[in-house]
């Protein structure tokens, strides 16, 4: 819902938190939940060269991951156009997992193909579809190798999502 929009922003900025780098980092370094590659994908759209450097990555602006955030996952997700609360929960699954990813856990925790997953979220009763989009979270999360070191963190962040989605109602 396009009135949620800057508040998922402020939630997601506050979730990804600053810069880190971290050796079992998927991307490698972080800055508010862009990697390094994210970063040049969107500098090469864009226009912007050379590429950016870890430098460029600290001093991203809340304002250009904003922008990444909008381009990448936001506007592509439909995020407009789903309800109140379902889309911050799609958008907080789709930002973790990858828009590819999210879908097609969601189909296959619903037993639907991928094409029908954003109809789903359309017609799914906002609190049902929060509590589905949980649930298949979590069990991707738990067959996930890093499950036992980041565990904890990765059910409150799903629980912390679901709440304030549920909030947006």
């Amino acid at each position: 819902m396009r009135k949620n929009r800057q508040k998922a922003l402020d939630l997601i900025l506050k979730h990804e938190g600053g810069f880190a780098v971290r050796a079992n980092e998927p991307g490698g370094a972080v800055n508010m939940g862009i990697t390094l590659q994210l970063l040049g994908e969107h500098w090469k759209k864009s226009r912007r060269v050379p590429g950016p450097t870890i430098r460029d990555l600290k001093a991203l602006s809340p304002k250009e991951a904003e922008a990444i955030y909008c381009a990448r996952f936001i506007d592509p997700i439909k995020f407009d156009e789903l309800p109140a609360g379902t889309d911050y929960a799609w958008l907080d699954f789709c930002m973790n997992s990858g828009t590819r990813g999210a879908v097609d856990t969601l189909a296959k925790h619903l037993h639907i193909t991928a094409p029908a997953v954003l109809t789903w979220l359309k017609k799914k009763l906002p609190m049902d579809a929060i509590a589905t989009i949980s649930a298949a979270r979590l069990a991707k999360m738990k067959a996930h190798k890093d499950w036992p070191t980041y565990g904890k963190g990765w059910t409150k962040r799903v629980s912390e999502v679901a709440e304030t989605a549920k909030e947006m109602l």
